[in-house]
Parts: structure tokens; sequence; C-alpha cells
């Protein structure tokens, strides 16, 4: 299987928004994918995406512990589009989704809780 290239990033949200729904599929491989949250989910979350993301454990607690999407067992083909027809077709919990993303980015994912976070942290090493 072979793909083109890359699209430009100021292209990817509203490539995706155009449909509604974000992509996250990272092979659960190594530790960081396994643990770690790309900078993606909040990009799509941003958006207004819906969001499609394999099961890593930290991705599903966010994906699915905050209704912000679905999350599937594996990246193979069929799993991935089985869980894009399901995005597709239930609009209505599509749209919750994407209401729920962008209710998390205006209350918690977003600069100014994270700049109050590290002025404590710096405030308490100072």
């Amino acid at each position: 299987m072979t793909s083109g290239p890359p699209g430009p990033d100021a292209q990817v949200c509203p490539a995706g928004a155009q449909v509604g729904i974000g992509v996250v599929s990272r092979e659960s491989d190594c530790l960081n994918n396994r643990l770690g949250l790309p900078n993606k989910v909040f990009e799509y979350m941003h958006a207004g995406l819906a969001i499609l993301a394999n099961n890593a454990p930290e991705l599903q607690r966010l994906v699915d512990g905050q209704a912000i999407g679905i999350t599937i067992a594996s990246l193979r083909p069929a799993e991935i589009e089985a869980g894009l027809r399901r995005l597709l077709e239930d609009q209505p919990a599509r749209q919750q989704f994407q209401a729920n993303a962008l209710r998390l980015t205006q209350s918690t994912y977003h600069f100014g809780v994270e700049q109050q976070k590290w002025q404590r942290i710096l405030q308490h090493l100072l």
C-alpha cells in the first residue's frame, strides 16, 4: 500500500473538519506510543472533530473516558473502516463527540489552564 505525501499541517484539521472526524493511528509498539498522547489529538479536539483512535491506554482513557470519539482494538484496515463507518453513520453520536471535544478544549485543554499549572510549579521552585 502506498500513500501520497503528507498534507501541510494547516490543512490537516480543515480536511478532517469536512467529515468531522480525526483519526489517530499509532502502533502500541513502544512505551511512548502506549502512554503518550500525540499533539494531533488536541488539534482535532480544538477543531471540533470526533476522534477515532486505537486503544493505547492513554488514548483510550481520554477518548472513551471523555466521550470524544471511539477507540478500536487494532489498526487493521477492516477495523479502521468499521470505526469510520460507525462514526459516519451515527450522526447524533458523532455530533455529541464533537461537542464534548470542543467543551473540553474550552474548559481544560487550553493554554490558560496549562499556564496556571506552570506558574504554580515555577512559584514552588522559586
